[in-house]
């Protein structure tokens, strides 16, 4: 849902730029309202190009590293046993490792993710620029305790899984270099 919210916003305000850019109407405001006015915009677009960025990828790592891998390894065990208990021992491993993965079982983690996805939703409700704004502010706080507590969690725990992930989401360490800079 949260995927779909941003995608579509992203669509909305590149074709509503298109067609500002080709009517071209003449600048009412000042030159210092209007940079301030542009820069707030470059916020929040950079903001949302950030969140369709780690909305992405945990859909990615959600379907692709923890469901493929985890459905994969369960039909091997599958295909090697007749035994019915067996079969629903397999299913109650299979459904552990898949909360596990997806921070069920990490009260932080798990209330940091839905804390993040909840703001995630809220601007691409808003219509309002300031609040699109300190939405973003109260995003790049959460996406950066989220970077934190996953980081701390490989040190931990040391699942590939995870590794992939951190690594799709903070490549170069570019997000949580950055954040931790603007909260300096």
């Amino acid at each position: 849902r949260t995927q779909s919210a941003l995608h579509n916003l992203w669509a909305e305000n590149t074709f509503k730029n298109r067609r500002q850019r080709r009517k071209k109407t003449p600048c009412t405001t000042s030159d210092e309202e209007s940079d301030a006015t542009r820069d707030d915009i470059d916020i929040v677009a950079q903001t949302r190009q950030h969140m369709i960025f780690l909305v992405d990828n945990l859909q990615y790592y959600l379907m692709a590293d923890v469901l493929d891998t985890q459905i994969s390894g369960l039909k091997t065990k599958l295909k090697k046993t007749s035994s019915f208990e067996d079969v629903k021992m397999y299913h109650d491993q299979f459904l552990t490792q898949v909360q596990a993965s997806i921070f069920l079982f990490n009260d932080p983690v798990n209330k940091c993710l839905t804390d993040t996805m909840n703001v995630c939703l809220k601007f691409t409700a808003s219509s309002s620029l300031n609040n699109q704004k300190a939405l973003s502010t109260a995003f790049s706080r959460h996406s950066f305790l989220l970077l934190k507590l996953l980081s701390s969690l490989r040190h931990q725990l040391a699942p590939t899984s995870l590794a992939q992930l951190l690594t799709r989401i903070d490549y170069n360490r570019y997000f949580s270099k950055k954040d931790k800079n603007t909260s300096q």
